[in-house]
């Protein structure tokens, strides 16, 4: 369901998961909003075999379309279709923090720039973007470019306001986000239009 969680089973243990499929409605607007079920969010606490520290890590794949009525991808109600499925999102991780006691972190194709009401809504729980958490590198991209069935393009660093792709923390130690980059390379550029950022985690 374009959500999984990929780990490493011999430095980490699983402790417990939930999966969501998001509602194709969203109550108040017209149309659906999540087309052919592929917009969901996948959780797992995870527990290092090393030390038994835990974390919640959550993925995501939020509505698409836009609430810009001159975009030819217009649908009323798109921004807070994004809101309300990241809504669900933050509701069970931040179930699993308080169950376990330990970090969450948030990340995936969120579909909304830095200003949106998913992102401004998250930081009024509570979350980090790891950009402004990361103490050792940051990079400034935006992480997207052209790519469809008709060829794609070279990556072209933007403004990271309109970034799509977001990784947020709740509940962690100072120090916890070390990096937060981008995996640039060439060969991946034909595989999507949006390069993965990541995060590396003390």
């Amino acid at each position: 369901r374009f959500t999984p969680i990929l780990y490493r089973p011999e430095k980490l243990e699983l402790v417990d998961t939930q999966f969501l499929t998001y509602p194709e409605e969203l109550c108040g607007f017209e149309g659906e909003f999540n087309n052919l079920k592929t917009k969901s969010y996948c959780i797992a606490v995870l527990r290092s075999k090393e030390n038994g520290k835990m974390l919640v890590f959550g993925t995501t794949h939020l509505w698409y379309m836009s609430s810009n009525p001159e975009s030819k991808s217009y649908r009323a109600g798109s921004d807070e279709a994004r809101a309300y499925q990241l809504g669900l999102l933050m509701d069970k991780a931040e179930e699993f923090g308080a169950k376990y006691n330990c970090p969450v972190i948030l990340v995936g194709d969120m579909n909304a720039y830095l200003n949106s009401k998913a992102i401004k809504s998250a930081i009024e729980r509570g979350y980090d973007h790891a950009y402004d958490l990361a103490s050792e590198y940051r990079d400034e991209g935006h992480g997207y470019h052209y790519c469809n069935d008709s060829g794609y393009g070279p990556y072209v660093p933007a403004e990271r306001n309109s970034s799509l792709d977001h990784i947020l923390v709740k509940g962690a130690p100072d120090g916890f986000v070390r990096r937060f980059d981008r995996f640039k390379e060439e060969y991946y550029m034909p595989l999507s239009d949006h390069l993965p950022v990541y995060i590396d985690v003390e």
